[in-house]
């Protein structure tokens, strides 16, 4: 029995994927990940994805930048995302765990791996020709 495996974005590129968030991995090939995405199936090269076995529950710490996609740049440097619904939440100063506004889950933070977004992100369908 194949337990779910999930996936997020470990590279700063444009696919669709929110920052920090988890998904679920549909299937696996060697050189590229099918993701879920809303019902939608997403590939994308293995080495821009963090591949687990189990869906993490900790918020993830985005340090986003002024060219960030929908996040207001008036909202601080970083943002947590939910491990479980993917809602965006700016955190008050470094709490040890949040509670999800959309969800209502309560969960830790991971302060000690931040994804860290470059200021020029790069469309990724570009890049693997």
């Amino acid at each position: 029995m194949t337990s779910e495996r999930w996936a997020r974005l470990c590279a700063d590129v444009y696919c669709g994927l929110r920052r920090g968030a988890w998904y679920k991995v549909i299937n696996a090939g060697t050189n590229h990940i099918a993701v879920d995405v809303e019902g939608q199936r997403v590939f994308l090269p293995r080495d821009v994805l963090d591949i687990v076995d189990v869906r993490p529950a900790l918020w993830s710490i985005v340090i986003h930048t002024d060219n960030s996609f929908s996040f207001p740049p008036d909202q601080g440097k970083h943002y947590a995302v939910c491990p479980s619904c993917r809602d965006r939440q700016v955190p008050a100063d470094r709490p040890w765990a949040l509670r999800c506004r959309r969800c209502n889950g309560l969960y830790e933070v991971n302060w000690s791996q931040p994804i860290m977004a470059s200021d020029a992100p790069y469309e990724l369908l570009s890049n693997t020709g």
